[in-house]
């Protein structure tokens, strides 16, 4: 019978894992590319930017937004990001712009796909 936890992550504990294996991470989610405070008993009232945490525990790039999106049109766009980065092996910043072109020239009335951002390397590309 499996057992599940609730583990809580830290820093320290995130930042072996990402050193070793040097990923993506796209943080797909609501304001996944924001500033989160952090508890001020413990240190000292510090805000931390996730990006910058992730980018530098060892992730060679971080994708997320900046404000809330719309979870179909996040669905969506990680897919179409996905198939021009890894499908058609563009340069990150190329695939996120890609993505992004495609969305405003198919006029939707839902802003969301603005809301992405990149940390890292543009020119990073990966390969399958």
């Amino acid at each position: 019978k499996a057992e599940i936890r609730a583990t809580h992550f830290t820093v320290g504990r995130l930042s072996g894992e990402i050193y070793r294996r040097r990923p993506l991470v796209f943080g797909n989610a609501c304001t996944s590319a924001g500033s989160i405070a952090a508890d001020a008993s413990r240190d000292w009232g510090i805000v931390h930017a996730f990006p910058q945490i992730i980018t530098q525990a060892g992730a060679v790039a971080y994708v997320g937004t900046f404000a809330r999106v719309n979870e179909g049109l996040a669905v969506e766009f990680a897919a179409s990001f996905y198939q021009y980065l890894l499908g058609q092996g563009m340069p990150i910043a190329k695939a996120l712009w890609q993505v992004k072109a495609d969305y405003d020239a198919a006029g939707g009335a839902d802003p969301s796909w603005l809301f992405y951002c990149l940390y890292g390397d543009p020119l990073t590309t990966f390969t399958v």
